[in-house]
């Protein structure tokens, strides 16, 4: 027997799949039942679910199933997530995945059956576009505070530790509760050795050069946006905190 199984629709709608066909959620009854329609326009079937797990369908369906959808929706729905999670160039998120699908593994239905690249990149980028603010062109244009998914880090943990001025200007510091409590019981990490903000006294900048090289190296971009640059820093913090494990 078919299992079920669940797939985000291009629209954000969840819809069942079942025996290669796809539905979408038509009513719940008020057993808590739900009755399933199918999805394609012309088509009367519709499956009914139970909570025990029984499935029970009105009529057979007038074209044949499709396997491949699911796996289409999929693929679409994790390169919304990426879009959406990440600040990579959304050319470069879209030609990596379609770079790895170009394998043996991979059916040649569903290579056929994905948008074009074009038309994938034209569809993420109205998607990012509804999930992040502009880019401002200075500091004050940057929201306040920020973007709630910038204020935490990849493990959820609080990532803003302090968000206001600092002599006449806005300042961002970015930190996070068991990052500080680790930094400050290794003497490898002294605070004086990376403090290079309005200090004044001789100093040797080999420290700062060193990290901001290895940070560069993991940048997509030449010159990152503030919201790529946020990313890095998530990046950062989570490897100094699988570091300090």
């Amino acid at each position: 027997m078919s299992k079920i199984e669940f797939v985000q629709s291009t629209h954000g709608k969840t819809h069942l799949c079942y025996e290669g066909y796809r539905y979408y959620c038509h009513h719940t009854n008020a057993d808590d039942s739900k009755y399933w329609k199918c999805f394609k326009k012309h088509c009367r079937v519709g499956i009914t679910t139970y909570a025990n797990g029984t499935i029970r369908r009105s009529a057979d369906h007038d074209h044949t199933p499709n396997e491949t959808e699911k796996e289409v929706l999929n693929v679409r729905q994790n390169l919304k997530r990426k879009v959406v999670e990440s600040s990579s160039p959304i050319d470069s998120i879209v030609d990596e995945a379609y770079a790895n699908l170009q394998s043996p593994t991979v059916s040649q239905d569903l290579l056929i059956q994905l948008p074009s690249i074009a038309t994938m990149k034209n569809n993420l980028q109205k998607e990012r576009r509804k999930t992040r603010e502009p880019l401002p062109k200075n500091i004050n244009d940057l929201p306040y505070p920020i973007p709630l998914n910038y204020q935490k880090s990849q493990s959820g943990e609080q990532f803003i530790l302090y968000d206001g001025p600092i002599a006449g200007s806005r300042c961002i510091i970015f930190s996070t509760p068991s990052l500080q409590s680790a930094y400050k019981d290794d003497d490898s990490f002294p605070p004086p050795t990376y403090n290079h903000f309005m200090k004044f006294s001789p100093r040797t900048t080999n420290h700062v050069e060193g990290r901001h090289l290895k940070w560069k190296k993991r940048s997509t971009s030449a010159h990152p946006n503030i919201y790529c640059t946020i990313d890095l820093l998530r990046q950062e913090q989570s490897l100094g905190t699988f570091s300090s494990i």
